[in-house]
């Protein structure tokens, strides 16, 4: 049976969440942090922002992958939850305490969150790499760069799901710290990696 391009992705998402807990297990584990921890309804609105981001994200690499699809049309959806993310993040930081604020990384487990999810981001990427290189897609760049953001949001959330740390009052600020370097990355690797 031929395997097709939506089935293939399926298979390389399937990997790549799998490869992001694996990789949270195995790097982090279960760390408790000595830091504020948020309360359990703030850290649910994260995780709905964080996994609005995953679900359009993922939807786009279905639509990206292929030849007759504008880049853009894909792109657009992402900007509402990106949107709300970076308002979210804005809010918290402008109602924390100033001592609080600067630096707003000085907390243990925010240090923590941004050092490892772009390295939780590393086997997601590549797996949703190698089923992009399947594909066809108009614009390279643009999907190497949903690729990048798709898989640091995969990463996010088994790092928030598995490790205590995902509680930190400075979660949203750390997946957007996160998202824009590996959404960077991932545009300059797919220019090279995505031409057909």
């Amino acid at each position: 049976m031929t395997l097709t391009f939506e089935r293939a992705l399926w298979r390389g998402l399937s990997g790549a969440a799998l490869l992001a807990v694996l990789g949270c297990g195995l790097t982090v584990g279960s760390s408790s942090t000595s830091g504020p921890i948020i309360s359990p309804s703030r850290l649910l609105f994260h995780l709905m922002i964080v996994t609005g981001v995953a679900l359009i994200a993922v939807h786009g690499l279905f639509r990206i992958g292929r030849p007759d699809i504008p880049a853009r049309a894909t792109l657009r959806p992402i900007l509402f939850p990106m949107a709300a993310m970076m308002c979210a993040a804005g809010l918290e930081l402008a109602t924390m305490p100033q001592q609080s604020v600067f630096p707003p990384l000085a907390e243990k487990s925010a240090l923590l969150g941004l050092a490892v999810i772009p390295l939780l981001s590393l086997g997601p990427i590549l797996c949703i790499f190698a089923v992009l290189r399947l594909g066809a897609p108009e614009n390279p760049g643009a999907a190497g760069g949903l690729c990048g953001l798709a898989a640091t949001a995969i990463a996010t959330l088994a790092y928030a799901a598995t490790c205590d740390d995902g509680g930190s009052r400075f979660f949203l600020s750390c997946c957007l710290l996160a998202m824009a370097f590996m959404t960077t990355i991932g545009w300059l690797v797919g220019l090279r990696v995505l031409r057909w």
